[in-house]
């Protein structure tokens, strides 16, 4: 709906596919961005919750998933980044997809319009 409100020179630079991927990617961002600084204040607490109970049930071997836990932050910021490439490569072939599934609709929105359909 945004897309028919936007000035024509807008449309005309990008086309709606594009925008319309760019405004669910922003969306979808804005979602992430939510969730994680929820988990900002949450994750330590939760961490220290378990540990402490860890270290109740079985002592000082809790320092072993202590040290797995510390370790997988880096793993989880490489995988996170080989993500962050692949999903850039991958936009095109969305906003492609977007906007071939945009003209079909308008395609059927024109025959139902004009009464072509059986």
């Amino acid at each position: 709906r945004k897309c028919l409100t936007l000035a024509s020179g807008a449309t005309r630079e990008q086309s709606t596919g594009m925008i319309v991927t760019m405004m669910s990617s922003d969306a979808q961002k804005m979602l992430e961005f939510s969730q994680a600084m929820n988990n900002l204040w949450s994750g330590p607490l939760y961490l220290a919750v378990i540990f402490y109970l860890l270290y109740q049930q079985v002592g000082t071997t809790f320092l072993v998933g202590l040290g797995i836990t510390f370790l997988s932050g880096p793993a989880t910021g490489v995988v996170s980044k080989k993500l962050f490439t692949y999903r850039r490569a991958l936009l095109p072939f969305s906003d492609e997809r977007t906007k071939l599934t945009s003209e079909v609709l308008s395609g059927i929105r024109v025959i139902k319009f004009y009464g072509w359909e059986e």
